[in-house]
């Protein structure tokens, strides 16, 4: 059997809501009792509607946002596309004027955060005791997930690229140097999902962390030892393999299927060999479809 190649997360998914549950539980308690009792009522008012309105299933995308934002411990929290707030979570604590501004919220104990990338940002009012975990948690597990529902919405256009494809092209320009220095032409392949909002209700609340964790693992258990996987989002991944060409991987990856608790996703491959110095990386990442 041959043995997995090296991995490289791009970025790396973490379980925190699940590992540090009791710690952003305490600290989210710890803060609702800090703020006025007017505010507090009004907090706990404002979830207990939510809740019941989002649970018909009828809307997974904002159940996904508003299940992050609860329960990471989140007072307040917005999350915009091109500057434009799409999403409003929690009671106005601080005021509109003041969200692009991070640091001291308006209560001892509060911190305020923001989370920027290309297209989106996430802003919000949070515990100081947990902001570091919850900041983690929002940059490195949530924002992917916005990014790929935003661009699911918005349509495919160069702005809305996400934010790791400089990241991602100077990386894939260094693989592809160290191979043709060696003579060996380089094929990339890229693992494309289809939107996994519609499993929010099969797979429950830590559905990316399982469905993520599910899809590497079966993309691993078919690499060999000079492959590389790179994560990109919960829905896009790619594997770099030195020396076979195209037609080639196409053969060893097309019988690949994914199934998480019964259910089989849907997914595309793309795939290109670089053999030459003369290439470009945008014809590569046009090719991959990224």
């Amino acid at each position: 059997m041959s043995q997995p190649g090296t991995e490289l997360v791009f970025p790396e998914p973490t379980s925190i809501l699940a590992e540090r549950q009791s710690q952003l539980e305490q600290a989210w308690k710890e803060a609702l009792n800090s703020i006025p009792e007017n505010h507090r009522r009004d907090y706990l008012e404002l979830v207990h509607a939510t809740t019941r309105r989002l649970s018909d299933g009828n809307d997974p995308g904002e159940w996904l946002y508003y299940q992050n934002f609860l329960r990471s411990g989140c007072l307040q929290a917005m999350i915009l596309h091109h500057r434009k707030p799409v999403y409003y979570f929690g009671i106005p604590l601080k005021e509109w004027k003041y969200w692009d501004e991070p640091g001291p919220a308006p209560f001892e104990g509060l911190e305020s955060i923001r989370i920027n990338r290309k297209e989106a940002s996430i802003q919000a009012v949070v515990p100081s005791k947990s902001s570091h975990l919850i900041r983690h948690l929002l940059a490195g597990e949530l924002m992917p997930v916005i990014i790929r529902i935003l661009r699911a919405d918005a349509g495919r256009n160069p702005e809305n690229w996400i934010d790791s494809v400089q990241d991602l092209s100077a990386y894939l320009g260094s693989r592809i140097k160290r191979a043709l220095e060696k003579a060996q032409p380089v094929t990339i392949s890229h693992f494309l999902f289809q939107d996994l909002t519609r499993y929010i209700e099969e797979v429950g609340e830590f559905w990316t962390l399982e469905i993520i964790e599910e899809i590497r693992k079966t993309i691993k258990s078919n690499l060999k030892k000079r492959d590389t996987l790179v994560s990109l989002t919960p829905v896009s991944h790619l594997v770099l393999s030195s020396g076979p060409r195209e037609e080639q991987i196409q053969e060893r990856f097309h019988h690949i299927y994914f199934e998480i608790r019964s259910l089989i996703l849907d997914y595309s491959i793309h795939t290109t060999t670089v053999d030459s110095p003369d290439y470009r990386i945008a014809d590569i990442l046009e090719k991959l479809k990224l």
